[in-house]
């Protein structure tokens, strides 16, 4: 028979900032900032009583940082089929 008694709580945040008319993004983030990821075990098989404690530690921190070297545009700069359509009718 096996026993697991977990707690687990987590806190992911990340932080973005756009430079440069949105060619330079910088990113900011880190996971499990909390550090609280531990676990009891305790169990007995033929006899044998065993009990195990875990503690991991799963903090991490990274920064990303985009530049963009082609000229894009959100905006579609082209004409829409359904114009040619109803000038047609």
């Amino acid at each position: 028979m096996f026993h697991d008694c977990s707690q687990k709580n987590y806190l992911n945040i990340s932080l973005s900032k756009t430079f440069l008319n949105e060619k330079l993004q910088v990113k900011l983030a880190g996971e499990h900032l909390l550090n609280r990821r531990m676990s009891l075990y305790d169990g007995r098989i033929n006899n044998i009583y065993f009990w195990q404690n875990e503690d991991q530690d799963q903090r991490h921190v990274s920064l990303s940082v985009v530049y963009r070297f082609n000229n894009y545009s959100k905006k579609y700069k082209g004409q829409s089929a359904a114009d040619d359509v109803l000038n047609r009718l």
